[in-house]
């Protein structure tokens, strides 16, 4: 639930199989209701770009330890650089342009321009507002996390200063470097200018973004909510569902408390805005399994069948009063069993003709009441008559005339 793994052939022998961690659907919820939380707080800083789609990405300002005053200089104006063809407004080269251009310059001993081409690219084409870039102290550290504010720009003015430039609103400047290495999936940063960080997710930005804080209690409502739905919870393991997260689940534990992930290795918190809804019928009696454990963890409330939601939809069909015969059978049901057994208002939505009814008679509500009253004719014809059941044997009477098959509802009390 929390995560996945994508498996990949590379070869028919399947002597190069792999399998990559892909975050599932709990970590992706988690990572989005993250988001949501520096959103909000960055609102209140007149800032609220951020979106679903934006991406992480490492940048090297300068080279570091000999080109400090490039880091400084992007400090002071709030924005980022890359120093590759200076005296050129590259903003409408596309990867083809750049990679040509860089092929042309490029001495005999030089490595290839891949890697650089793609941090052009990546700096001019792919970086959108709202992308958080984490700068480059060390292979294993970085010392200021910013949000991409605007377009690419080139500054005529600063040629040969690093002309090349995008706004940016400094998120955080650590005063001494942050190891990057248990957010990057143990793995180290590399050289390359301006690349996507895909292990880093936004649970890690907001941890990172809380470095040297003073705690704070994050009130669930200042962030927009997310929920996590699941259908028909008490039909599954329970146990094997939650795991460690019937502990993180709890109110108290919420951006506090972590574990770590099996497979990548990585901490994990939910976050306060994440609500966990879970659905059961009642008349499922496997809810017998839900534990005092994971009771204590939820507040329970009923949803009960609601006879006014028929009553606006399609109240009368020929004179038949549809919420009527809902509330009788109903009544039957709950004297003859209990009221967790009661029919649900779907049963007589979206029927508009008698041979719609039927249909829903026929073939959903007298199988339901003959699972409910298994080898008990009797009960079932108690509550829709031995007009459509014979009691003795239990065989089912069809009625094919509309006027009768009226009547006969209508004699149901």
């Amino acid at each position: 639930m929390v995560g996945s793994s994508d498996e990949k052939e590379q070869n028919g022998d399947g002597e190069n199989l792999k399998y990559k961690v892909q975050p599932g659907i709990l970590l992706t919820i988690a990572n989005n209701s993250a988001r949501s939380q520096i959103t909000k707080e960055l609102k209140q800083n007149e800032f609220d770009k951020v979106k679903d789609t934006n991406r992480i990405w490492k940048i090297a300002l300068g080279e570091r330890g000999k080109e400090e005053w490039v880091y400084q200089s992007c400090l002071k104006t709030n924005t980022i650089a890359i120093g590759w063809f200076d005296d050129k407004n590259i903003g409408d080269w596309d990867y083809d342009t750049i990679y040509s251009q860089l092929s042309a310059s490029k001495k005999p001993d030089d490595p290839n321009p891949t890697n650089n081409a793609n941090s052009i690219n990546n700096f001019v084409n792919e970086l959108q507002e709202g992308d958080l870039v984490l700068v480059f102290a060390s292979q294993t550290s970085i010392r200021a996390i910013g949000m991409v504010d605007g377009p690419y720009e080139w500054k005529s003015d600063m040629v040969g200063q690093y002309a090349h430039r995008r706004k940016v609103k400094w998120l955080k400047i650590y005063d001494q470097p942050i190891d990057i290495r248990k957010y990057n999936g143990g793995k180290r940063l590399s050289q390359v200018t301006l690349y996507e960080l895909p292990n880093v997710r936004f649970l890690d930005i907001k941890e990172l973004l809380e470095e040297g804080k003073v705690e704070k209690k994050i009130e669930q409502n200042t962030a927009v909510p997310y929920f996590l739905i699941i259908d028909e919870i008490n039909r599954g393991n329970i146990s094997k569902i939650f795991g460690e997260l019937i502990t993180l689940i709890e109110k108290d534990k919420r951006d506090k408390i972590k574990v770590r992930l099996p497979y990548s290795q990585k901490e994990f918190s939910l976050p306060s805005n994440l609500f966990i809804i879970g659905t059961m019928n009642t008349a499922d009696r496997s809810i017998a399994v839900l534990d005092t454990a994971l009771r204590r963890r939820f507040f329970f409330k009923e949803v009960e069948p609601n006879v006014e939601i028929i009553k606006a939809e399609n109240p009368v069909i020929d004179d038949l009063d549809l919420a009527k015969l809902f509330n009788v059978l109903n009544g039957k049901i709950t004297r003859k069993l209990d009221r967790d057994h009661r029919l649900g208002h779907s049963y007589f939505l979206e029927v508009f003709g008698m041979a719609q009814l039927r249909i829903k008679w026929y073939y959903q509500i007298i199988p339901l009441l003959m699972e409910y009253f298994y080898n008990d004719p009797e009960s079932i014809a108690a509550i829709v008559t031995d007009a459509f059941i014979d009691k003795e044997t239990g065989q089912v009477k069809w009625i094919s005339s509309d006027t009768e098959f009226k009547e006969a509802l209508l004699n149901i009390k």
